[in-house]
């Protein structure tokens, strides 16, 4: 699988990949239930794909040594992409907040690992235990970026 063309949508990350097989949505909507799942079309529109989590992991090999001129770090994007495996709440926000830095265009801070853990301790002591999404992170770090 060739990789062509990358897009970020605006919806809290879903990440459009175009390939020479076809072009493929990874769901990042916030507050969506199917995160991580692979559509045929956007996904408001289009149909979860049932080979999505085999996809996934071809998008991921062919994104290695994937240079795009806007997204300077493909690897989050293909942190984001791996098969589904289970990760602890502090990688998904690890992953979350880097996603947030790509998104704004800054690199990451010398002082991330700060930033990580007053945004880990934000969302266990604010954000719903069960359903919490990638908008509480980024609720979190405004509420950091508001008292520095």
């Amino acid at each position: 699988m060739i990789i062509n063309n990358i897009d970020v949508y605006k919806d809290g990350g879903t990440v459009k990949v175009e390939t020479n097989e076809g072009t493929f949505y990874i769901d990042r909507r916030i507050g969506t239930e199917t995160k991580g799942n692979v559509y045929d079309d956007y996904p408001n529109t289009g149909n979860i794909m049932d080979n999505g989590e085999e996809i996934k992991q071809r998008l991921y090999n062919s994104l290695e040594g994937y240079e795009h001129p806007f997204y300077k770090n493909i690897e989050s994007i293909r942190e984001f992409i791996k098969t589904k495996t289970k990760m602890s709440k502090r990688e998904e926000i690890t992953s979350m907040l880097i996603d947030i830095f790509d998104r704004i265009n800054i690199d990451t801070p010398n002082n991330f690992d700060d930033i990580l853990e007053f945004v880990v301790e934000d969302v266990e002591e604010t954000a719903d235990k069960e359903n919490w999404h990638d908008g509480d992170v980024a609720i979190a770090f405004r509420r950091w970026i508001e008292l520095n």
